[in-house]
């Protein structure tokens, strides 16, 4: 088998047909060799961070580099309520949502290899399980279904009266209350519609324009788990995690991945918390800023206000009906905090200019965290850090790094004198959230721990041997075949069309290809967001890099517009410091 250097590439269309053709990418030259202490030292940063200031409960980071044994990070709690409180370790279970259709895309990819099926292959070919559908649904190919230009929603319509055949009682029901057949229903009636159009207009040919589907990728699974060749039923969503074991999870031995029956005793929860952020009048908290209402509060939260280097400040929370925080009171001030330091961004000539937050140790910036990367930089933005420091203090000095017209890392060249760590509230969560388990849980339903993603993240870098483990080519190929771009995520999704630096569309893995001008290769990832937890998973392969995050803290985070933000930004962090050398 070839190195990850020279990772072998197949052709989209030499896939379809069940063939394979090498195409030899360049390896992009590394930027550092970190030791696995320096790896551990700057994940460690990012995660704590992200506990200290709210963002989450707890975090854990598994970073594979090479072939060398995997880092494991732990930040804060896994566990945070009537149960105690547990913390954080590499053995924890943890609900990884949309994370699974990689798993679900890799069995689709064996199959392919292995000649069983086709991507070319239409929905027609499997009326006996779904059913006799409309003439564009039935034309719908698996490659269009893994890449999300079937024109599928991500869910079928909630039911609302008129009942439309495949209406759901409630966003997640069990599978006793939606079964596989309810499901196969909507498909039996579904038409290709461009669901990004305002209204969603059917569409008169395929491929549609990419739009993120979990009925998509559940169909898949139920495909791939289904025996009988009749009417699909629940019993298809046993048969792909029967497959899923036969041919992924039991040859890694990753032991620790369960659909159903997880253990609650190293299990982590999760939680839809609160966050907000606060100003400084004269010294003292001025006001409290809600940045999202959190849920599952039962009773108000206990908040507390940390750094910002001043003491003796107390706010109180409010809740509503809906059992979110609805305001703060400022019970008393206190005295001597520093509002927290700007980042800003100048001359980038960007469409949409990123955000970023220091992170602050022993008085010096020891990082900063990307929060939002923006768009459309046409050359690489002036970084400023103010305030955030004492009158006697000095400024810290940092470059940016782009890739893609977007802000990848921010590199800290002078981590100046007299920072005091960034004011940030901490709003307790309230209780865990309790999630079903769908008949599409093939888009989003395993709960894995992280020494089994860092097994799997492995295996998609297309390691031949990890630890004791040899992986069978099968499985290569299903990553293969899964990480290759098919569709270009906008209105056109013509790859040949695809915009420069334009994200693409894999089998359910999303692609920022290599900016070659900036010198930094393609990175292919995937996130996870389910109520009260949010996973990411970040591939390089050309430095042979992975990082995987689990977060089990779930908000809108400002200027992301993503509910799995939290994940996302520490594990780009993580992954671009690695990248660019450690700090």
């Amino acid at each position: 088998m070839m190195s990850l250097a020279d990772r072998s590439v197949l052709t989209k269309s030499a896939f379809a047909l069940g063939f394979g053709i090498a195409l030899l990418l360049p390896a992009i030259s590394a930027r550092a060799n970190p030791t696995a202490a320096e790896i551990q030292r700057v994940a460690q940063i990012y995660a704590a961070e992200a506990v200290r200031t709210g963002s989450s409960v707890g975090v854990e980071i598994g970073v594979v580099y090479g072939d060398r044994p995997p880092v494991f990070v732990s930040a804060g709690d896994a566990v945070y309520g009537p149960r105690g409180r547990r913390p954080f370790n590499s053995n924890t279970i943890f609900q990884i949502g949309s994370v699974t259709k990689i798993f679900t895309t890799n069995l689709l990819g064996q199959a392919v290899s292995a000649g069983d099926l086709k991507l070319a292959q239409p929905l027609s070919d499997f009326t006996a399980q779904i059913g006799q559908m409309q003439p564009l649904t039935s034309n719908v190919t698996l490659e269009e279904l893994g890449d999300f230009t079937g024109g599928f929603p991500s869910l079928a319509p909630l039911c609302d009266g008129t009942n439309p055949p495949g209406c759901l009682p409630n966003i997640r029901p069990p599978i006793d209350v939606y079964n596989a057949q309810q499901f196969a229903d909507f498909f039996d009636s579904a038409l290709p519609t461009d669901y990004n159009a305002n209204p969603p207009t059917p569409l008169t040919s395929l491929p549609g324009p990419y739009f993120y589907s979990d009925y998509s990728i559940g169909l898949i699974g139920l495909l791939l788990g289904d025996t009988t060749g009749v009417p699909l039923n629940n019993s298809a969503l046993t048969g792909w995690f029967d497959k899923l074991s036969a041919q992924l999870l039991k040859p890694l031995k990753m032991n620790h991945s369960y659909l159903f029956g997880a253990p609650a005793a190293s299990s982590a929860d999760g939680y839809e918390s609160a966050l907000a952020t606060a100003t400084v009048t004269s010294g003292g908290i001025g006001a409290i800023n809600l940045v999202s209402p959190g849920g599952m509060y039962q009773t108000a939260p206990t908040v507390r206000i940390v750094g910002g280097g001043g003491h003796g400040a107390v706010v109180t929370a409010a809740i509503n009906a809906n059992h979110q925080v609805e305001s703060f009171t400022v019970v008393k001030p206190g005295d001597g905090y520093i509002a927290r330091a700007s980042v800003t961004f100048n001359n980038g000539l960007s469409a949409k200019i990123a955000n970023a937050a220091v992170i602050v140790k022993n008085g010096k910036v020891v990082a900063v965290n990307v929060v939002s990367p923006g768009a459309g930089y046409q050359q690489t933005p002036t970084v400023t850090i103010g305030g955030g420091r004492s009158a006697k203090g000095r400024d810290a000095q940092a470059i940016a790094e782009i890739a893609n017209g977007q802000v990848t890392h921010i590199r800290v060249i002078d981590g100046g004198s007299g920072y005091v760590p960034p004011l940030a509230v901490q709003i307790a969560p309230g209780a865990p959230v309790d999630n079903a388990i769908p008949i599409w849980a093939a888009a989003g339903a395993l709960s894995v721990s992280m020494r089994d993603m860092a097994t799997l993240a492995a295996a998609a870098l297309q390691h031949s041997r990890i630890g004791r483990i040899d992986v069978l080519a099968a499985i290569t190929d299903g990553f293969q075949i899964a990480e290759l771009p098919y569709a270009c995520q906008a209105n056109d999704p013509s790859l040949a069309d695809c915009p420069a630096g334009n994200p693409q569309s894999a089998l359910a893995w999303a692609i920022a290809p290599a900016d070659s001008a900036a010198g930094v290769g393609e990175v292919i990832e995937k996130n996870g967001g389910i109520d009260g937890f949010s996973t990411q998973i970040e591939l390089m392969p050309a430095q042979d890099l992975a990082v995987v995050v689990f977060a089990n803290s779930r908000q809108n985070v400002p200027d992301s517009g993503e509910g799995t933000a939290t994940a996302a930004q520490i594990a780009r962090n993580v992954l671009y410091a690695i990248y660019y050398g450690l700090p």
